[in-house]
This record gives structure tokens, C-alpha cells and sequence, in this order.
């Protein structure tokens, strides 16, 4: 969706178009391959059993695991229950279950992609946003403030529903708190880069290069330290998938 945005200039911003018919070509081929690699990726099938679920967890006082307790309680039938946010996807098969996060991932691109285009619409349109007769900065640093401004006020708002459809009893594992500031802040980091690619390169180039690469680096993560890929044809699905990829962003980087 964002490199569509950027080539066919789509809600009102300037299309890109590539200054050669060699450079459009690769800019095509660029997607159509990032586009293919999606297929292996979809046909891999992740093991359940990964390395975080082989290592116990031990809730102290704060964590909030609920504890039920049977009626001839004793310590060798104590059962820890812990509550999930969507019970309804557990009655949901596994084909259905991968169908449905397929479209959920899908409608999460989509979003990512139009990140970057109100700010992209203001550095194309500057005469429509004059303040005291003065354009707006055509740097996008000046615009990444009010983006991460309304992602801390959109995640507050929709933790503040969560809690109170939770009736003040939110489920948080206190572990996390820590990695989830520093995963924040490295994605913030990464958002710069991102912001400042789009400004030199164009979005119809950054962004399939932004889009494929993370990809490859989250397969890597899930295949050495999560073990979540496992099998000679998951193997080679993945295999197949990167190779795309690195392809693809390489094509597209060409097309600059």
C-alpha cells in the first residue's frame, strides 16, 4: 500500500514515477517479487513447541495469573488458569485460526503503509498548509514528533477501553514491561530511518525495501532462537521466501 501510494500517487499525493523505463521495470519487479516471497512464507508451518514454551514460568504475588482453587485443594491439584483475551479463538481449527491471522496481517500492512502519507500530502501540498504566511519544513524529522505523540495518545485510549472491558482486572505479564520499552524505542529509532528513506529515496523505493527486510530479520529470529521453523521443506520454503526478498529490496534499491 505505501509503495502504491508513492507510484500511483494515490490520496492526493505526487506519484513517483522512476526517470528511466529500466528503472520503472526494476521498481515492478522489485514488488512482484516481495509479493511472490509472501507465498512461501505462508505455506511454512511454525512449530507450536518453541523454545520459550520448554522453559517453566513461575508467577510471583504481582503477575496476574488467577489461581482456581478445587474444593479438596492440596498442592498436587492446584491448577493456574490463565485467562485469555480471545477465548473464542481457541475453539476455532488451526486452518481457520492461520486464515484469519493472514487477514489480520494483511489488514496491518495496509495500515503500515499509509503511515507516512498525511505528512507526505503536506510536503506535496505546502501551499495548502501555510502558518503566518511561512510553507511547512519539507524535512520529515519535523513531522516523526506528531506521529509517535499519537501513537502514545491511540495506545493509552485503547488500553483505557481494554481495562475497562476487563472491569479493572487487565491481564499484563509484569516480564515484559521492560522489553516491551526497549523494543519501543528501538522501533522509534528505526522510524527515523525510515522517515529520512522516504525523504531521499521516495516512498515507491523505500518502502518495499523497509517491508521486506524486517521480514527476513523476524524469519531469523524464529528459526535460531524461537525454533519455531523446523523441517527440511519449512527449510526450504523459508529459503526460497528470503532469497526473494533480498532479491527484491536489491531490485529496488536499484530502481532509486
Amino acid at each position: 500500500m505505501g509503495w502504491a501510494g508513492g507510484r500511483f500517487g494515490i490520496f492526493g499525493i505526487n506519484a513517483q514515477v522512476p526517470s528511466t523505463s529500466l528503472k520503472l521495470t526494476l521498481n515492478y519487479a522489485s514488488v512482484i517479487l516481495a509479493a511472490t516471497s509472501a507465498i512461501f512464507f505462508v505455506l511454512i508451518k511454525s512449530n507450536n513447541t518453541s523454545k520459550e514454551s520448554t522453559t517453566s514460568y513461575k508467577p510471583n504475588k504481582q503477575a496476574t495469573v488467577e489461581i482456581e482453587k478445587k474444593a479438596d485443594f492440596n498442592e498436587d491439584t492446584t491448577e493456574i488458569a490463565t485467562e485469555t483475551d480471545f477465548p473464542f479463538l481457541v475453539h476455532l481449527s488451526a486452518p481457520i485460526q492461520k486464515a484469519l491471522g493472514c487477514v489480520l496481517a494483511l489488514m496491518a500492512g495496509v495500515f503500515y503503509g499509509l503511515m507516512f502519507i498525511p505528512d507526505q500530502y503536506i510536503r506535496d501540498h505546502p501551499e495548502k498548509f501555510l502558518y503566518k504566511g511561512e510553507r511547512p519544513p519539507l524535512n520529515g524529522l519535523y513531522y516523526i514528533n506528531s506521529q509517535y505523540s499519537g501513537i502514545l495518545l491511540s495506545s493509552t485510549f485503547y488500553f483505557i477501553v481494554y481495562a475497562l472491558l476487563k472491569r479493572n482486572k487487565p491481564t499484563i505479564n509484569p516480564t515484559i514491561a521492560l522489553p516491551a520499552m526497549v523494543s519501543g524505542s528501538m522501533w522509534a529509532i528505526a522510524n527515523i530511518g525510515f522517515i529520512l528513506a522516504i525523504s531521499s529515496l521516495k516512498g515507491a523505493v523505500a518502502y518495499p525495501i523497509v517491508a521486506i527486510l524486517p521480514g527476513v530479520v523476524t524469519s531469523l529470529w524464529s528459526l535460531f532462537w524461537f525454533r519455531e521453523i523446523v523441517g527440511k521443506k519449512n527449510y526450504i520454503y523459508l529459503g526460497c521466501g528470503m532469497f526473494l526478498r533480498c532479491l527484491a529490496a536489491l531490485l529496488s534499491g536499484l530502481s532509486a
